[in-house]
């Protein structure tokens, strides 16, 4: 399990050369507060909780099964956002932080609820 956590950390950081100017998408303001803004919170507190839900049903203890559901669950985020920039899209650092506060409510809640 280590060896993938391990993995998950090292996905590569944005980056690279720009895209193709033909692929072009619209452009969109980047707002704080938007739609796509909950759907990053929503999307990361259920990758954190459905992730650590299956590793503790195969006996991963709360804190490993904490640590790789917030590592796989933020590693989705980037994905997400390297995805974006691939397609010709912007890096939104403003998605990765509705990512992590996701992700951190669940993993809160996860705690209060005694995992």
């Amino acid at each position: 399990m280590f060896r993938w956590l391990l993995f998950s950390i090292t996905l590569p950081l944005p980056g690279g050369p720009p895209p193709h100017p033909d692929r072009q998408p619209p452009r969109v303001p980047d707002e704080w507060i938007a739609p796509d803004k909950a759907g990053h919170f929503i999307g990361s507190y259920l990758a954190h909780t459905t992730i650590y839900a299956a590793l503790r049903t195969t006996g991963a203890e709360e804190r490993p099964a904490q640590a790789a559901a917030a590592v796989t669950s933020l590693a989705l985020g980037v994905s997400k956002e390297l995805f974006d920039r691939h397609r010709g899209g912007p890096f939104s650092w403003k998605d990765i932080v509705w990512d992590i506060a996701g992700t951190a409510v669940a993993a809160g809640a996860l705690t209060l609820a005694g995992g």
